[in-house]
């Protein structure tokens, strides 16, 4: 969680330069029509791509901060959702309590996933799964901070290991 607020504050500052620049462009009045035409386009073909990161980071904290993983005495609540998980393939969730009696096992397992943009990268994430009587809960470190230390204590709780 913390990197993404790393990253939105590069990409905040980032912006805000991307943007001094276009208006310090803009406002030269020693330069011709065609000099700020030059000096606008590249900022403005350079501005775009950063405010749209910028705003699907900000929607990747909103969902992560709406999704949860609570561990109580009497079991776990759960509630999931948002477009990172879409993606991956992975359901929503709506808010689920699970008594401790229902809880089968938790496992860990490596995937890889692309990311869907211009240009699909593919990195590999670990997706914990808690298996239910009824099914199973899967979740990532994108879907929920803190995700590893989460799944420990439900492992720890069912007694078994990651």
């Amino acid at each position: 969680m913390r990197l993404l607020y790393v990253a939105a504050g590069i990409l905040w500052v980032v912006l805000a330069l991307l943007l001094f620049g276009l208006v310090s462009a803009l406002a030269a009045e020693s330069s011709t029509f065609g000099e700020r035409a030059l000096s606008f386009l590249p900022l403005a073909v350079l501005i775009a791509p950063v405010a749209w990161q910028l705003r699907a980071t900000h929607r990747q904290i909103r969902e992560m901060t709406a999704n949860r993983i609570a561990i109580t005495a009497s079991g776990i609540e759960v509630q999931l959702s948002g477009r990172a998980r879409e993606w991956k393939g992975l359901p929503d969730v709506p808010p689920t309590h699970v008594p401790w009696s229902h809880l089968l096992s938790i496992m860990r397992e490596k995937k890889r996933f692309a990311y869907p943009s211009v240009v699909p990268l593919g990195y590999p994430l670990e997706v914990f799964t808690l298996y239910t009587k009824t099914g199973g809960i899967s979740f990532t470190r994108e879907c929920v901070p803190n995700v590893r230390k989460a799944a420990q204590e439900i492992a720890a709780k069912l007694g078994t290991e990651l």
